[in-house]
């Protein structure tokens, strides 16, 4: 039961921080874009999405670039994703399992998995060229799927 109630924090605070980096790009984007134009800023979100993470005080081994930030939170959520998956499939049992996907928290949990595939293309359209639209979709989506988080943390065992 404690690693259980880890996984869940673990998954939490890392939708935290990465809701945290959404939200940065949303608020950076349009006004780089009001303040250099279409084509110059460009240039500039590429520049912040490749810039070292940490800032440079930082020593080298311990940087990301900013955008491989956004991969390591999202492949950290697939994981404890899974993991929280696992758990409660394994109190559905291996007769349950369709039952399981049919139920009130299969159908939450499958339009989450949905969204979580939209935020992965965005995060891949976002490291290859940010911008303000698809950094609101970006955190729109991200919104989404903490509501349906929300929806599936309070059906679980009903």
């Amino acid at each position: 039961m404690a690693a259980h109630l880890f996984v869940v924090f673990l998954h939490i605070m890392i939708s935290i921080v990465w809701i945290g980096y959404a939200l940065f790009w949303a608020i950076i984007a349009g006004p780089v874009v009001r303040a250099y134009g279409t084509g110059e800023s460009d240039r500039v979100l590429t520049l912040v999405s490749r810039a070292p993470w940490p800032p440079a005080k930082v020593p080298v081994p311990f940087r990301l670039r900013f955008s491989g930030v956004a991969w390591s939170l999202l492949v950290l959520l697939a994981a404890t994703g899974l993991l929280l998956v696992l758990h409660e499939a394994s109190k559905a049992g291996p007769v349950a399992w369709g039952a399981f996907w049919s139920g009130r928290f299969g159908g939450l949990l499958a339009a989450k998995l949905v969204f979580v595939l939209a935020l992965a293309g965005l995060q891949v359209r976002l490291a290859k060229r940010p911008g303000p639209r698809l950094a609101m979709a970006n955190l729109g989506i991200a919104v989404i799927v903490v509501a349906l988080s929300a929806l599936l943390a309070r059906s679980v065992g009903k």
